[in-house]
């Protein structure tokens, strides 16, 4: 079974980031506004697991305030980074 299965959902119409060495490329050597991109689609789409496999919780927060301040994906992101503090994942 293909441990990164999730992203094949999660990126249903960029169909090269459903390859985890080329997310992972992007987001070490991408520039920063298609990393905010993808950190976006993980907030939006993704479970928090997997958001945290690839996101600290700092890259979380600085990238919240592109979330629409009534949305409830904005709620649950800001209730996780109350529940977990300043931890970092990684």
């Amino acid at each position: 079974m293909n441990d990164f299965q999730y992203l094949t959902p999660l990126f249903w119409d960029q169909p090269q980031f459903r390859d985890p060495n080329v997310l992972r490329a992007t987001l070490e050597n991408g520039n920063a506004q298609i990393r905010r991109w993808i950190l976006l689609r993980f907030l939006q789409y993704a479970r928090v697991k997997e958001t945290f496999a690839w996101f600290s919780l700092d890259d979380i927060r600085e990238t919240l305030d592109a979330l629409p301040r009534q949305s409830a994906d904005r709620t649950k992101w800001i209730r996780l980074l109350e529940v977990y503090g300043t931890a970092h994942r990684g």
